[in-house]
């Protein structure tokens, strides 16, 4: 079992994990909601790598305990961060950081991602 975010080392590649609703939260919260034609991955992605924390929202809709939120920053910016949520699968690279969300596998028609440590790509792959 691991913790909750989780970081990998592979070789030179660090990867993160992070099981949490985020997206839906973070939507609920928002001060400036996303224009009509920006995709709501990538500006998920933007938020959390420019604000370098796994979690960027207030105390009243998140609470933190302080003694471990340094697990939940993003300094230096890992390879790779996999975020386990219920929205739907989306693949976004930013700052040479690949930020993922394999979705619901049942949902989404037993679909998943493939992440190729030596290359750095993430590829969609499905069970037939």
């Amino acid at each position: 079992f691991c913790s909750n975010p989780c970081r990998i080392q592979f070789c030179t590649r660090e990867i993160v994990l992070f099981r949490e609703d985020i997206l839906n939260k973070m939507s609920r919260h928002c001060v400036r909601f996303p224009t009509e034609g920006t995709d709501m991955s990538s500006h998920f992605a933007k938020s959390i790598l420019s604000q370098a924390h796994l979690c960027p929202l207030p105390i009243h809709s998140s609470p933190t305990y302080w003694m471990y939120d340094h697990a939940l920053r993003l300094y230096p910016l890992p390879d790779v961060i996999i975020i386990g949520d219920k929205c739907d699968p989306y693949s976004v690279s930013m700052n040479d950081c690949c930020i993922a969300n394999p979705g619901s596998f049942p949902k989404s028609g037993f679909e998943f991602k493939v992440y190729f440590p030596i290359s750095g790509l993430i590829e969609d792959s499905k069970i037939p």
